[in-house]
């Protein structure tokens, strides 16, 4: 991901430890800050960098290679429809915003990589 795109969207991957309280066990959470609250919630719920490469990566790209196809995904509380040229997030309330594709994927794939370096989420600290 590039320092722009860090810096335009306020972007910071972090590894946060989380106790259960139940149990005690304490495990780690891979937790995306993000300036832009329909992207960070979005992101949260796609924790599984094998979903986001089977799932996601490929309509981004068929998005990009093509202006006539539109691919629409979502997550718990946000659903997107990704085009060529920008990414509409929605959220309960409708339209919320958007973002450029090109962003959105550079965001996305830096958040994939993210995942892949231990230690892996829900794993124990």
């Amino acid at each position: 991901m590039t320092t722009e795109i860090i810096n335009q969207y306020q972007i910071k991957f972090n590894n946060t430890e989380f106790k259960n309280t139940i149990t005690g066990e304490v495990v780690v959470n891979k937790i995306p800050t993000i300036g832009h609250l329909q992207l960070f919630e979005f992101l949260i719920d796609w924790q599984n960098a094998q979903e986001i490469n089977t799932l996601l990566l490929p309509d981004i790209n068929s998005a990009l290679a093509n202006s006539s196809i539109e691919f629409e995904k979502g997550s718990e509380v946000i659903a997107i429809t990704i085009k060529q040229n920008n990414t509409d997030f929605f959220d309960n309330n409708g339209y919320a915003c958007s973002i450029p594709t090109l962003d959105f994927k550079e965001i996305i794939v830096g958040w994939r990589d993210f995942l892949l370096v231990p230690p892996f989420h829900g794993s124990k600290a």
